[in-house]
C-alpha cells in the first residue's frame, strides 16, 4: 500500500506542480487543482480512506507551481489560506466511498455515467467547500462575497505598460476547468488500463479465483482417479474370463 500511494504522491506532485505553472501563465488564471483531483481520486478508489493521505503533498504542489507564476500579482493568491483551503475542499473525494461500499467499486468504475458523475460531484463540491474555507480563514465570514479581492499592479508582459488586475478566488469553478477535463478524460483511460480498481477487493478476488481453480483442480484429479478404478475394474472380467 506504502509503495503504491508514494507513486501516486510522486506522480501527481509533479504534474500538479507543473501543470499549475503552465496553465496559469497559458490561461492566466489562479486554479487550485488540476491533476490532484485525478490523483486523490485514483488513491481512493484503490485503497478508499488511505488514499486521502495523498492531499498535504498535492495541495503543497499546487503552491508550489502556483508560486512560480509568471504574473507576480498571481502568485501572491497562493500562500497558506490558499493551502489549508485546498486540503480541506480535497477531503470531499472521501465521500466517494460510500458509493463504493454501497454500489461496490469495479461496478462503479466500469459505469461511464456512474464515473463521470462522482468526477463532476466531487469537481462542484471541491470548488464549494475550497472557496467556503478560503473564505472563513481569509475573511472570517464564508458568505462575504469579494473580500477576497486582490488588486494587483503589473506591468504587462509585451509593452510593459501597467496593467490594474483584480483577481478572486470566488471564480475557482472557472479557473479549474481544465483539471475537471483531465479528471474526467484520465479517469476514462486509466479505467481501461486496469488502474481503477480497489486493490483490497482485487487481492480477495484473486484469493477466491485461486481457491477456486485449487478446488477444480482436486476435483478433477479425484474423477480421474475414480475413472481409472472404474476402468480397471471393467477389465478384470475379460482377464479372467480368457484365463479360464
Amino acid at each position: 500500500m506504502i509503495q503504491d500511494l508514494l507513486l501516486l504522491v510522486v506522480i501527481g506532485f509533479v504534474l500538479e506542480s507543473l501543470c499549475t505553472k503552465m496553465s496559469g501563465f497559458v490561461l492566466d488564471a489562479i486554479p487550485t487543482t488540476t491533476f490532484s483531483l485525478l490523483i486523490v481520486f485514483i488513491a481512493v478508489v484503490r485503497w478508499n480512506l488511505w488514499g486521502l493521505t495523498t492531499i498535504p503533498i498535492l495541495a503543497a504542489a499546487t503552491i508550489l507551481g502556483g508560486h512560480f507564476h509568471v504574473i507576480k500579482g498571481l502568485a501572491s493568491v497562493y500562500d497558506w489560506k490558499c493551502y489549508l483551503s485546498i486540503a480541506l475542499g480535497l477531503l470531499v473525494i472521501g465521500l466517494d466511498v460510500i458509493v463504493f461500499k454501497k454500489r461496490g467499486t469495479k461496478k462503479t468504475v466500469r459505469s461511464i455515467g456512474w464515473l463521470i458523475g462522482i468526477m463532476l460531484f466531487n469537481y462542484f463540491l471541491y470548488n464549494f467547500v475550497q472557496l467556503f474555507f478560503y473564505r472563513l480563514i481569509a475573511n472570517g465570514n464564508p458568505f462575504v462575497v469579494g473580500e477576497s479581492l486582490y488588486t494587483v499592479v503589473v506591468k504587462h508582459p509585451v509593452d510593459g505598460t501597467d496593467i490594474v488586475s483584480n483577481y478572486y478566488m470566488d471564480y475557482g469553478v472557472v479557473y479549474n476547468l481544465l483539471g475537471l477535463a483531465i479528471s474526467i478524460i484520465g479517469a476514462i483511460i486509466l479505467r481501461s488500463q486496469g488502474v481503477m480498481n480497489n486493490v483490497v477487493d482485487k487481492l480477495v478476488e484473486d484469493k477466491e479465483n485461486a481457491e477456486m481453480l485449487k478446488k477444480d483442480e482436486e476435483e478433477f484429479k479425484i474423477l480421474e482417479s475414480s475413472e481409472a478404478v472404474e476402468a480397471e475394474e471393467e477389465s478384470k472380467p475379460a482377464v479372467d474370463s480368457e484365463k479360464n
